[in-house]
């Protein structure tokens, strides 16, 4: 227990780092149907961490402590700053995508200053908000269902979409 606490700590000094000093890389992962249709051009921002050997984490190793340590939607803050400080540089890209998929953290749909900070982005930005769909698990919706529905409803009353991500596989599909 106590080798794992101190495992943790390393790991929360390690995320706040990250935060801090833009140690996070994203990556886009293209968003493709089976079946021949037509279809625009959809993609998923993906996260990674560097770690201080320069490795690059998967989120697997450092978003459940992110959680625990309720740096998740710090983390969210970040990765939303950067898509649409990115877009905003690259205004030109705009026009050949139809949706961005973003991932939010269970604690997200629960933080009102990061509900504040996603409207005041979306206000901001050349990156029109009917081209953004945020996805949350599950579980996320489910936990707090009161206050996901009141986040998902301002969000959505901009012009973004949700999605729900790994559905069926939290412990409300049994």
């Amino acid at each position: 227990n106590s080798a794992e606490k101190r495992q943790d700590m390393l790991s929360v000094h390690q995320i706040n780092n990250a935060i801090n000093n833009d140690l996070f890389i994203l990556y886009k992962q293209n968003i493709v149907p089976l079946q021949k249709q037509k279809m625009g051009k959809h993609f998923e921002i993906l996260l990674r961490m560097i770690d201080n050997h320069g490795n690059i984490v998967s989120p697997v190793s450092f978003f459940p402590i992110a959680e625990r340590y309720q740096l998740s939607s710090k983390i969210d803050r970040w990765v939303l700053n950067a898509v649409y400080e990115y877009f905003d540089h690259h205004n030109d890209q705009i026009d050949t995508i139809d949706t961005v998929s973003i991932n939010l953290s269970g604690h997200s749909l629960t933080d009102n200053d990061l509900e504040k900070f996603i409207i005041d982005k979306i206000s901001e930005s050349k990156l029109p908000p009917e081209k953004i769909c945020f996805e949350i698990t599950e579980t996320a919706a489910i936990t707090n269902t009161k206050r996901a529905r009141l986040f998902m409803n301002n969000i959505k009353s901009l012009g973004c979409k949700f999605a729900l991500d790994d559905f069926g596989s939290g412990h409300s599909s049994y």
